[in-house]
């Protein structure tokens, strides 16, 4: 033997290194990745972050359940295997670990962007604990109902921001549905195991269902005190403004913020004169083919005690902008103070990104010209679209041919229609504006038996100044009813009134 053993290379170095510092470079692994993913990650509805995702929940079942049937089993020779078999072995629980870590960090930051940080503070904490844990060599150790359990997580995740964006909305309906979906893998897997093993179902029990239901239970508890964020809605712009001018390119928002608070978006320190309004304009992300329906809460705090609830206003929302769907709140009745703004899914989870003012002082401001301004799309534009589902009621049918033959009556048919798509339009509308009918064209195709449910589907077509042109259909629970086009058209309430006023006065001199 020599004397002196030849020292060891670059590999050996790293690896020894890695061992004496795991931790701190676990630790810095971990930010550098959460960083990384913030920054390259795409959209939570891309087809292509959705299939990469079920691919990683597929690779990691399918090792859990491979080591599940291994137990009480000699163990694999490695060494007898060949060389990609082996390595598979060697490194099958780093390989699980390393897919369960990417998955949590990805739903880390599509919940992080969803969120109220601060009321979602407790859900968020829990989910780092684990992507932190689950860098340890002593977690990877645990046995399979630790690593079940963390699967099951996953799945939930997966599935409390996908099925929304399948559903086209969010509330407590599509959430259970989506720890449904969550939770069906896992408990497949254990019903195929109790057939076709059935001695070994009672382990199944303890290290597959149980930790399933264990976190189930905790989604369903976060959920219901609200600290389950709204994925995969997000807000990421709101901010406060003296004013909103629709113009023929969109919208311009105008604030007088001092160029130094530039952390700031519009007026925060919003100083007013009489008469003036506070908007509150935001940007919310939600999927293509999303739509419902949003709350924006606004709060004072009084002096003498906490925030108190002063208004709500419920805003119709669409999906599918890269940029987000723009709307906003105004506000003409105000008392100086701290004031609140929080944007909610009508089942009360905040969505991120509320915003607040230290004050809102009523003084009169110097006159200058807005020293900054933002152009903004209309959100009144071709492609967006809804639907009403109606119940076929005696008020809704002809009369005339008797109780047998009540059917959906025609120009029931055209007023339902009027309605729906007037309702709609409403949410993308400013304050006192509102739309009356100026054509329908409709053919009723099908005669619709009293008792049944028609859904009305509407869409934009044409949007020519203030004349908004809409293509819609009737069908019930067998075939299309009717279709048409409808036009409609854009009027500001207190000049309507002002116009009816003179038109009466008119005709009461002749």
């Amino acid at each position: 033997m020599g004397l002196f053993q030849s020292a060891p290379g670059g590999l050996d170095r790293l690896k020894l290194y890695f061992e004496r510092n795991e931790r701190e470079v676990a630790v810095v692994f971990f930010v550098g990745g959460f960083c990384f993913d913030i920054l390259t990650l795409g959209r939570i509805d891309s087809w292509f972050t959705i299939g990469q995702q079920v691919a990683y929940l597929a690779v990691i079942t399918t090792a859990l359940l491979q080591m599940f049937f291994e137990q009480g089993r000699p163990a694999p020779q490695p060494a007898q295997m060949p060389r990609l078999k082996r390595w598979y072995y060697e490194y099958r629980t780093a390989i699980v670990h390393f897919l369960l870590g990417a998955q949590l960090n990805l739903y880390a930051i599509f919940f992080f962007k969803s969120s109220s940080l601060l009321v979602s503070f407790g859900f968020l904490a829990f989910l780092v604990a684990l992507l932190v844990a689950n860098e340890s060599r002593r977690f990877k150790a645990l046995g399979l109902s630790v690593k079940f359990a963390l699967l099951g997580l996953c799945f939930l995740a997966f599935a409390a921001y996908v099925v929304p964006i399948f559903a086209g909305s969010i509330g407590t309906g599509v959430f259970l549905l989506s720890m449904a979906a969550g939770a069906l893998p896992l408990a497949g897997a254990a019903w195929s195991i109790r057939r076709g093993f059935p001695g070994l179902f009672g382990q199944a029990r303890r290290q597959i269902l149980l930790p399933l239901g264990c976190v189930l239970v905790g989604f369903l508890a976060f959920y219901l005190v609200r600290l389950i964020p709204p994925v995969p809605l997000s807000i990421p712009f709101i901010g406060v403004y003296h004013a909103v001018e629709r113009t023929e390119e969109g919208y311009r928002l105008t604030h007088e913020r001092p160029w130094w608070r530039f952390w700031h978006n519009g007026d925060q320190e919003f100083r007013a004169q009489p008469g003036d309004k506070v908007v509150v304009f935001f940007r919310i992300f939600s999927p293509a083919r999303f739509s419902d329906q949003v709350q924006m809460r606004w709060l004072w705090k009084p002096a003498d005690r906490g925030w108190a609830l002063q208004d709500t206003i419920r805003i119709n929302i669409v999906g599918g902008r890269e940029q987000g769907f723009r709307g906003y709140g105004v506000k003409s009745n105000y008392q100086p103070g701290s004031w609140k703004v929080q944007v909610e899914t009508t089942d009360g989870r905040e969505i991120g990104g509320s915003i607040s003012t230290s004050s809102w002082r009523r003084r009169r401001r110097a006159t200058c010209k807005p020293i900054c301004s933002s152009e903004m799309k209309a959100t009144l534009i071709p492609g967006i679209a809804g639907r009403k589902v109606l119940h076929v009621d005696e008020g809704r049918c002809i009369a005339f041919m008797g109780p047998e033959n009540a059917v959906y009556a025609t120009p029931q048919m055209v007023s339902d229609v009027e309605y729906a798509i007037r309702e709609f339009l409403l949410g993308y509308l400013d304050p006192g504006e509102d739309t009356v009918g100026t054509h329908v064209t409709i053919d009723h195709l099908a005669a619709t038996p009293r008792g049944m449910r028609v859904t009305i589907e509407y869409a934009v077509t044409q949007v020519d100044g203030r004349s908004v042109r809409c293509a819609f259909s009737v069908r019930d629970a067998v075939e299309e009813c009717g279709s048409g086009v409808h036009v409609r058209f854009v009027v500001e309430r207190d000049k309507t009134r002002q116009r009816l006023a003179k038109k009466r006065a008119l005709a009461g001199k002749g």
